[in-house]
């Protein structure tokens, strides 16, 4: 029972995307060997999100350089280099990919974005915040993404196949469980409390103006960052439930019930450093933001790389016969400039 708005503006975390079609395709190569998995990934994905959700204009967001949160703190994202030589293949073999993949797509005049020490999620937000008036799907299947849920702004996570939108579906609360999971698959579009609550395995989910305190709380395995030792989920979604700021919580300390070891680690340094690892807005709050801004419109515009010629070349180098054979009709379905 869900109806789709008419979203103008698609906005894909390229770096996400790579990681997840990199191991979901991890066989596919060309008659000699060359593996073409990421790129035929990236390529389908943007031809299948074009067809379902139409949008004007669709804008891919990509790491680069050393996150500027490392130099806030060492260890963040610390031990994601490889550990083995097949783990030092495999990195250079995706990146191999992901160049050629964003060659692809500024042929066809599809901006891929990336700026010096700027991470996919904060140019995300980025985008967002100079498209004020544009109704906008990001995808990502980064939980962080539900810090840029606002009433025109919604986010496709494809771990979930589900869009987590102000507009989606709010579970009732005292819903029993199975009511509640028998509803959450019926529904595309859930709200971001009911989403949360799916995801993170709790019995509430956790409000939206909640979720950045919380996360701060609980880290984030995936991005090793530890929140503040010896919080799990359910001590945190107490905590946000009594608290929204962090003021709040250190001078709450002691009516929380928490354990004397949990006390002594939640202090204004450790908690402030979480919370600024994790805002995706930490950019679009700070000084540099006007500069950022005008980089970001010099990428948007591709429209010199256009080449659908060479497009075609490298598509039959990789052996990609179904996009070749169909290859007016994605040009038709992609929005490209």
């Amino acid at each position: 029972g869900d109806i789709m708005p008419d979203y103008q503006l698609l906005v894909i975390d390229f770096n996400h995307l790579c990681h997840r079609t990199f191991h979901s395709n991890y066989e596919m190569c060309t008659t000699d060997g060359v593996k073409t998995g990421v790129v035929f990934g990236v390529l389908r994905t943007l031809r299948m999100l074009s067809d379902t959700y139409k949008p004007d204009q669709v804008v891919f967001c990509k790491d680069i350089g050393q996150s500027f949160r490392r130099q806030i703190v060492e260890s963040y994202k610390g031990s994601r280099g490889p550990k083995t030589d097949k783990e030092e293949s495999d990195r250079t073999e995706l990146y191999n990919q992901m160049d050629t993949a964003e060659s692809m797509l500024n042929c066809l005049g599809v901006p891929v974005i990336h700026l010096h020490g700027l991470e996919a999620d904060d140019l995300c937000a980025v985008v967002v915040h100079m498209n004020p008036d544009k109704e906008i799907l990001l995808m990502s299947g980064d939980k962080d993404f539900l810090q840029l849920i606002r009433p025109k702004v919604s986010w496709l996570n494809p771990n979930y196949d589900k869009i987590v939108s102000l507009d989606g579906w709010k579970a009732e609360d005292g819903l029993d469980h199975e009511t509640f999971i028998h509803n959450y698959h019926k529904n595309k579009i859930v709200h971001p409390k009911t989403f949360t609550r799916k995801s993170e395995k709790l019995d509430n989910g956790i409000e939206l103006d909640q979720w950045l305190l919380y996360r701060s709380l609980v880290g984030d395995s995936s991005d090793e960052l530890t929140g503040i030792v010896g919080i799990g989920e359910k001590t945190a979604a107490k905590i946000v439930s009594q608290c929204s700021t962090i003021d709040e919580v250190l001078s709450n300390k002691d009516s929380l019930k928490l354990s004397d070891r949990v006390k002594n680690n939640l202090t204004e340094t450790d908690l402030k450093l979480q919370y600024n690892l994790i805002d995706l807005n930490l950019v679009v709050r700070s000084s540099i933001f006007p500069r950022i801004v005008e980089d970001v419109e010099k990428h948007l515009n591709v429209s010199n790389l256009l080449d659908h010629e060479l497009f075609q070349r490298m598509a039959l180098n990789l052996q990609f016969t179904s996009i070749l054979a169909d290859f007016h009709q994605f040009i038709k379905n992609v929005p490209t400039s």
